[in-house]
């Protein structure tokens, strides 16, 4: 087969505005290029380190060769392909170790986190087909620098639910933060609220609150403990006149239904 006559798939996957994302030319190039190898090159070229030699594959395309038919499933290259891939992931988060020297907490959480939404993903496309890898064929590296920066939050948020509650010694209060971290859904979570389509549904949501839950819920937005013991702190309980029981009660009724209205769209 001729570069001439090797056809590339396009990409699927939509950005902001409405347009396609676009490989770069040298990956694209390399793509052509790389199609029109037998497999046997293809498995010696992975294994070339050194992305200035001649014959090194882009990740951008082993994510490509892994996708398509030009490597029949059971050859040893698909495997090759994938250990020089997982490879290159684990030594961008900086998770290549000695075996002697085990991983820390949030390496081994991070690696864990990384290497298996790469994997499933790469896994659910061979199944049916879909534009959710698009991105790792245009930036490899960026896409899986997202990823680290998922797994180094959801790092964060498992350490602040296994740590003992903390309490202002000023107030007496139990830290919003702590709170959050010990009652599980929490709509106002930051990381949630990174996505402006979760903002949307989420404003939607609370404008069908009662009066007092929307209220609470835009207090607690802000930060507002429920309660406190020190007068100069502004808290919820004190800012809407009402006991800290029935703050808490109504917070938890407006969690319960934001819960089920957010899965509901």
């Amino acid at each position: 087969m001729k570069v001439s006559d090797v056809e590339v798939r396009p990409l699927t996957k939509s950005k902001g505005d409405k347009n396609l994302y676009v490989r770069p030319p040298a990956i694209e190039k390399k793509i052509t290029e790389s199609l029109v190898l037998s497999v046997e090159q293809i498995g010696l070229d992975c294994g070339i380190t050194d992305p200035e030699q001649q014959g090194y594959i882009p990740s951008e395309v082993i994510v490509y060769l892994l996708r398509g038919d030009k490597i029949p499933p059971d050859h040893r290259c698909r495997e090759r392909l994938w250990k020089v891939l997982l490879e290159r992931v684990l030594k961008q988060i900086g998770c290549v170790r000695d075996p002697e020297s085990p991983l820390s907490a949030r390496e081994d959480t991070v690696r864990t986190y990384v290497i298996d939404r790469l994997v499933n993903l790469l896994l659910e496309d061979q199944e049916k087909s879909s534009s959710r890898l698009d991105f790792f064929k245009v930036r490899f590296g960026a896409a899986i620098k997202a990823l680290e920066t998922d797994s180094e939050r959801k790092y964060q948020r498992e350490k602040e639910r296994r740590a003992p509650l903390e309490i202002d010694i000023k107030s007496g209060e139990i830290s919003v933060k702590a709170e959050r971290s010990a009652g599980g859904f929490d709509p106002m979570d930051p990381n949630k609220l990174d996505d402006p389509n979760y903002r949307n549904r989420l404003d939607r949501a609370i404008n069908q609150l009662e009066p007092m839950q929307k209220n609470i819920i835009h207090l607690w937005s802000l930060g507002y403990p429920v309660e406190s013991n020190d007068p100069k702190v502004r808290s919820i309980s004190k800012t809407l006149g009402k006991v800290e029981k029935t703050i808490r009660n109504q917070r938890d009724k407006a969690f319960n239904t934001l819960r089920e209205l957010l899965r509901e769209e």
